[in-house]
């Protein structure tokens, strides 16, 4: 599977991450794909730490599960099969030819509906940060998150984590507002959105925190 990895895949977001996350941090990892950066976090978090990795697509997910068996610091990652939102249910996920690019197109509380039979998109459940954290007793001290322009919506499932965290919480977020109109919502909210949550947003690389792909790290106002 190396061959869906970039040989140099964010260095900036890698290097961040290592200087960071410390032993026995908490780590929510939302979008971890194949599970390369929830081992990784488990491995610096080390054995009194602990990595909540969350992972929609099917395919992806039964990867990951391999790769945490394979690797020591797999036993210290819990792997929820699911996407976050801002409530909990079902969505559609659309497969696309680059498995990371996959993406949740809309979840509905009703409950899943017919797979696709071409294989465009497929059912999946959809959990909430808050309701996790709630549910297993976390106190995230880091959030990765990488969930193809669900962004807020992960944000204000998070909501009461972020609140309840305050000081004790790093968040750092790949942003993709090219999709961010497919969720209802415009660019020129972004700030606005995070101020709500009372966060702001700073580049990790570049310029500007919201550049497509780019990676923001939310700090508390």
């Amino acid at each position: 599977m190396r061959h869906l990895l970039p040989s140099s895949a964010e260095p900036a977001l890698f290097a961040y991450l290592r200087r960071t996350i410390q032993p026995g941090e908490v780590v929510l990892d939302a979008g971890g794909f194949l599970g390369a950066y929830a081992i990784l976090a488990a491995r610096w978090a080390g054995p009194s730490g602990r990595v909540v990795m969350f992972e929609p697509s099917p395919w992806s997910a039964a990867i990951a599960r391999a790769h945490l068996a394979v690797n020591p610091e797999g036993s210290r990652v819990t792997l929820i099969e699911a996407a976050v939102s801002d409530r909990a249910g079902s969505a559609q996920l659309a497969l696309n030819d680059e498995p990371y690019r996959n993406q949740i197109l809309g979840h509905d509380p009703r409950g899943p509906r017919h797979d696709d039979p071409e294989g465009s998109y497929h059912t999946v459940s959809v959990v909430t940060i808050d309701d996790v954290c709630s549910e297993m007793r976390l106190r995230p001290t880091l959030i990765r998150m990488d969930v193809q322009g669900a962004e807020f919506a992960a944000l204000d499932g998070a909501r009461d984590t972020i609140r309840s965290s305050r000081g004790s919480l790093r968040i750092v977020v790949e942003m993709h507002p090219q999709l961010w109109p497919s969720f209802g919502v415009a660019a020129d909210v972004a700030r606005a959105r995070l101020e709500a949550l009372g966060l702001r947003a700073r580049p990790l690389e570049g310029p500007d925190p919201f550049t497509a792909d780019g990676h923001a790290i939310l700090e508390y106002i």
